[in-house]
C-alpha cells in the first residue's frame, strides 16, 4: 500500500511498465494504468501530473523500486491521452491546435515507451506537448451531487453564492474542493453547475465564471 492506496497485483508485474507491442494488449494495459492513476490520485488528493516532473519520475505511482522499473515519459503521455479522451483529465496547458496526442493504438512500441530504471536519473523535454494534465478523478456529476447536497442540507436553496465561496468557503471544506486545485474545479464548474441545476453558470464563458454569483434552485 502506498499513501492509502493499495496497488493491484499488476503494478508489481515488470512487463506492465513497457508498452506492449500487441495493439489489443496495449489498449488493456493503458486502461489498467488509467484506473491506477485515478485511484492513486484520488486517495492522495493529487490533481496534476507531468510526464517529466520530478515527483512523477520518482513516485510509487509510476516507479517500482523493487522491480527497478519505471514508466517512461513517452508512455505517461499515452496514459494521459487515454484519460483526456475519457473525460478523466484535461491538458494543462491546452493541447496545441491540430496536434495529435499519442493515443494507444496509434503509437508503436519502441525504445521510448520501454520501461526505464526506477533508480537511474531520468529526464525529458519539459515543454513537449501533451505532457501535463489536470486529473479529474471525480466526475462533474459527482461534484454536482456533493455541491447540491450541501446546498440542500444547509438550507441555501435560492441563495446566491460567489465562486470564491464555492471554491474556498464552507462548501469547499465539506466537498473536498478546498483540498484540491481551484483551476480543476473552475475547469469543470460549467458542467458541474449544469448537472446541479444552474443554467446561468453553465452557459457562462470560463473567464466570466469567477465574476458570477451562483444561485441554486
Amino acid at each position: 500500500m502506498a499513501h492509502g492506496y493499495a496497488f493491484p497485483p499488476v503494478h508489481g508485474f515488470a512487463p506492465f511498465y513497457t508498452l506492449q507491442p500487441n495493439p489489443k494488449t496495449a489498449v488493456v494495459q493503458i486502461e489498467m494504468w488509467a484506473q491506477i492513476v485515478l485511484g492513486y490520485c484520488e486517495a492522495n488528493q493529487r490533481y496534476t501530473l507531468h510526464a517529466t516532473g520530478s515527483w512523477e519520475l520518482q513516485s510509487p505511482l509510476f516507479c517500482n523500486r523493487v522491480l527497478d522499473r519505471a514508466v517512461s515519459p513517452a508512455m505517461m503521455r499515452i496514459i494521459f491521452a487515454y484519460l483526456v479522451d475519457h473525460a478523466q483529465a484535461l491538458y494543462e496547458p491546452a493541447a496545441p491546435k491540430h496536434a495529435k496526442p499519442p493515443r494507444v493504438g496509434t503509437v508503436e512500441a519502441d525504445r521510448f515507451t520501454h520501461a526505464e530504471s526506477a533508480t537511474a536519473a531520468r529526464s525529458g523535454p519539459s515543454d513537449a506537448p501533451f505532457s501535463s494534465i489536470l486529473v479529474l478523478w471525480k466526475s462533474p456529476e459527482a461534484w454536482g451531487d456533493g455541491m447540491y447536497a450541501w446546498i440542500c442540507n444547509t438550507g441555501q436553496n435560492g441563495s446566491v453564492l460567489t465562486m470564491t465561496e464555492l471554491v474556498h468557503g464552507e462548501l469547499a471544506l465539506q466537498t473536498q474542493v478546498r483540498k484540491g486545485r481551484a483551476q480543476v474545479f473552475g475547469a469543470q464548474t460549467a458542467r458541474i453547475a449544469a448537472y446541479a441545476g444552474n443554467d446561468l453558470l453553465a452557459n457562462a464563458g470560463e473567464e466570466a465564471l469567477w465574476d458570477l454569483g451562483v444561485k441554486f434552485v
